[in-house]
Order: structure tokens, then C-alpha cells, then sequence
């Protein structure tokens, strides 16, 4: 769990966020376009909160499948304690 770095600045305010251990494996983007992106210092970052179900599947599934466990949840952050 992204715990550890300090966390990507581009990251929009809200529930999930990438931590500056993302080595940009190009997951995430994949998984999620609508709600991750790419920026010019080779980290992800979270661009768009998810607003539906489904989209919060797939962040679920970005941050499950992270190699780097660079992706945080803060709700399920919480709920691990």
C-alpha cells in the first residue's frame, strides 16, 4: 500500500491517490483511462475520482494488479487497520 513516498502532486483531492514509488508500468492507465493519467516526470497520477461502480471496480483493480503498490485507498486504508 502507498504508505511509504510522498505522494504525486498531480493527484486530484478525493479517495485514491499514486505515490511516487509508480514506475509508470502503464497499468493503471490501462485499467482505468478515465480516471488515470501520465505526466512528464514518469509517474501516474490519479486525474478524475471514480463516480460510478464500475469505475471504482476498476480502481479497485489497478490497485490490486499495481506491481509497485504505488495506488492507495484511503477508505480501505482504514478498514485494513
Amino acid at each position: 500500500m502507498a504508505t511509504s513516498y510522498p505522494v504525486v502532486e498531480q493527484n486530484v483531492e478525493g479517495r485514491y491517490y499514486v505515490d511516487e514509488s509508480c514506475i509508470y508500468c502503464e497499468l493503471c492507465v490501462e485499467t482505468a483511462p478515465d480516471n488515470f493519467a501520465f505526466d512528464q516526470k514518469e509517474f501516474a497520477y490519479v486525474k478524475k475520482q471514480p463516480n460510478c461502480h464500475e469505475e471504482h471496480e476498476l480502481m479497485s483493480e489497478a490497485i490490486d494488479g499495481c506491481p509497485t503498490k504505488s495506488i492507495a485507498d484511503r477508505l480501505r486504508r482504514h478498514e485494513d487497520l
